[in-house]
């Protein structure tokens, strides 16, 4: 399935073999990924991007991805890129969104996943959205609060069992729904292929 999602500011276009660069680039920076993981090196990068093709190309697809094209900067390439990766068997995904430095702090992300969150809900029929990221991404967390996901939990450091530090939000299609369409005046999605 291609789904091509259109905002106020954005075209998100399906993820395809010629985002093999972008995609490296966006997993091989450790100052981009310091909120979410470990860089990879640019083997594993390319092996990493192999396997998302085949997630997004399964039938039915085991994950979506988008690349951010910004409709005031025509920068060819994308500045980033958007994944919706769902859980199998439940009517659940994890969504994340991973920004170039010049795509932070426009507003691109809250469009997006608010673009997102309206095909998840209304076209896909998932039942909840959910998303992580490390405590002390100020950003990350704002954003969350913005779209109306509710903190699940925030470990921290010192608690052993929970693994490494993270801050885990769920989005729930009847709270998405009650607060109304997606603010901005997004466009329902076109499907494509």
């Amino acid at each position: 399935m291609k789904v091509h999602l259109h905002t106020r500011s954005l075209e998100l276009r399906p993820l395809n073999r010629r985002d093999r660069t972008l995609y490296c680039a966006l997993y091989t920076d450790a100052e981009l990924l310091r909120h979410v993981s470990a860089p990879l090196s640019e083997e594993a990068a390319r092996r990493s991007f192999e396997k998302v093709l085949l997630q997004v190309e399964a039938s039915p697809p085991e994950s979506l991805y988008w690349i951010f094209h910004a409709l005031d900067n025509p920068k060819p390439e994308g500045l980033g890129l958007m994944a919706l990766v769902f859980d199998q068997g439940v009517a659940i995904a994890e969504i994340g969104v991973l920004l170039m430095p010049e795509g932070q702090g426009r507003g691109y992300a809250t469009e997006a996943i608010a673009a997102a969150a309206d095909l998840s809900f209304d076209a896909l029929g998932l039942n909840r959205l959910h998303t992580r990221h490390t405590p002390d991404n100020l950003a990350a967390s704002g954003l969350m609060r913005r779209l109306g996901f509710e903190l699940l939990v925030a470990t921290s450091a010192t608690d052993e069992t929970a693994g490494p530090p993270s801050c885990r939000w769920n989005l729930d299609r009847e709270h998405w729904l009650a607060r109304g369409r997606s603010p901005g005046g997004f466009a329902l999605p076109r499907k494509t292929g």
